[in-house]
């Protein structure tokens, strides 16, 4: 299941890590402005996913009656 996640989340977490090094690179404003313009559309897919993936979680941990605390993902 983890690969599958991983797998699943990869090309857009590509995406987000290829968007900030093209900021941290940007010869100029307009160059930098249309890459953070990028970033964060990057950022909302994978916001995105992380949202479906958190419900899909907390879904199975109330079924279980778990109460544990869920792991955060990064971002």
């Amino acid at each position: 299941m983890v690969s599958g996640l991983v797998a699943w989340a990869a090309p857009d977490a590509i995406d987000v890590q290829t968007d900030v090094a093209r900021i941290l690179t940007a010869r100029s404003a307009q160059a930098k402005a249309t890459d953070t313009a990028a970033l964060q559309q990057a950022l909302r897919r994978l916001d995105a996913q992380r949202s479906a993936v958190d419900k899909i979680m907390e879904s199975a941990n109330r079924s279980l009656s778990a109460h544990a605390t869920l792991p955060s993902l990064p971002g």
